[in-house]
């Protein structure tokens, strides 16, 4: 039986898309998928990536949370949208 992935994250970054994928094509036991939602401009004119990642497994996102995410209950991962709305590392269902 295959699982939807209906677990997520969203987060900024500016680790390649490559390497984010590698790690997860090396440490995930189910299905995922990477999705760049936006490119955001820093105050220091740096580009990062938003990316939502959906995962079939739950332990799959836990593993990506703390080996990304050690700080996330900070809420603090990266500048802020282009909305201006804050970056917080963010799961949905």
């Amino acid at each position: 039986m295959v699982r939807s992935k209906e677990f997520g994250i969203r987060f900024n970054t500016r680790l390649s898309l490559d390497e984010v994928e590698d790690w997860l094509a090396d440490n995930c036991v189910g299905d995922w998928d990477v999705r760049l939602s936006e490119i955001i401009e820093d105050s220091r004119a740096r580009l990062w990536k938003r990316l939502e990642i959906l995962f079939a497994c739950p332990e799959d996102r836990a593993r990506f949370r703390e080996r990304y995410l050690p700080d996330a209950k900070t809420g603090t991962v990266g500048p802020k949208n282009s909305a201006g709305s804050s970056s917080q590392e963010r799961e949905f269902v």
